[in-house]
């Protein structure tokens, strides 16, 4: 099913409820924890299944400039955010590698992190509030900046994986586009003195946007799918005179902000 709105998720849980079927809410599909996988009842064979795919919900609906929070469409897929919200001057800056694919609803389902992390935030830190269409009915969760009392609701949506309900719309704390990014790859001769520079980096507080450190199997991978032969057979080579070699590791640096800093 395709629902292009709340009450039409309502009326498919409704309907759920009715021939007593699973309901399997779906963003993108780019999950590989198995919950999108279709449950056995207690007799072993295969329960009714009703798969809500949330693709056509995905436009912004708010923009809130002075305490920048936008609310999207649960639906909405990580380059569609970015770009409905790049034309405001405006970044999520939430990158995990399924950003291509995967959705807003999915990355709070199943509390996504990104690759600038380091900077914008875990999902945790990004979600502010929304909705969630239950099979008892609707949950709102307000949207303000911090309680001192009382349950934080949203730590019952993260991480859920669509067990309370369909997430169908989702605010999140948005950022200034920074006005410059810069991204370095640093080599280590070996696993060792790879973590003890990403140690220092994260504990020296830069202010960096992403710092991301990949072992052996993971750097010759990245650097056998990068596509530029002959670059890289001369990266390889001049890693090796300067004894980075077989075992080498890698550690990707981010930066952004402002012009100056």
């Amino acid at each position: 099913a395709f629902p292009e709105s709340g009450a039409q998720v309502r009326e498919l849980l409704a309907f759920a409820a009715r021939h007593d079927a699973v309901v399997i809410p779906y963003g993108g599909g780019t999950s590989v924890a198995g919950h999108l996988d279709v449950g056995h009842s207690s007799n072993g064979g295969l329960r009714p299944s009703l798969s809500v795919d949330m693709s056509r919900m995905r436009a912004m609906i708010s923009l809130d400039r002075e305490a920048q929070l936008a609310c999207f469409g649960a639906g909405v897929s990580g380059p569609d955010l970015e770009a409905q919200l790049r034309a405001h001057g405006y970044t999520l800056g939430h990158y995990p590698q399924s950003f291509d694919y995967s959705t807003l609803g999915g990355w709070i389902a199943t509390r996504s992190s990104g690759q600038q992390s380091l900077r914008y935030g875990r999902i945790e830190q990004l979600f502010a509030g929304g909705r969630i269409e239950t099979p008892s009915g609707t949950l709102d969760i307000p949207t303000f900046p911090a309680s001192s009392s009382g349950i934080d609701l949203r730590e019952m949506v993260l991480g859920s994986e669509g067990r309370l309900g369909g997430l169908t719309h989702a605010t999140v704390r948005i950022s200034r586009l920074p006005e410059y990014e810069a991204f370095h790859a640093v080599f280590f001769p070996d696993w060792a003195h790879a973590v003890q520079a990403a140690r220092a980096l994260a504990q020296a507080r830069l202010g960096l946007s992403m710092l991301r450190l990949l072992n052996a199997l993971d750097t010759d991978t990245v650097l056998a799918l990068a596509g530029q032969g002959r670059r890289i057979a001369f990266l390889e080579r001049y890693l090796r005179w300067r004894d980075c070699g077989a075992g080498k590791c890698m550690l990707l640096v981010g930066a952004s902000g402002l012009k100056g800093q």
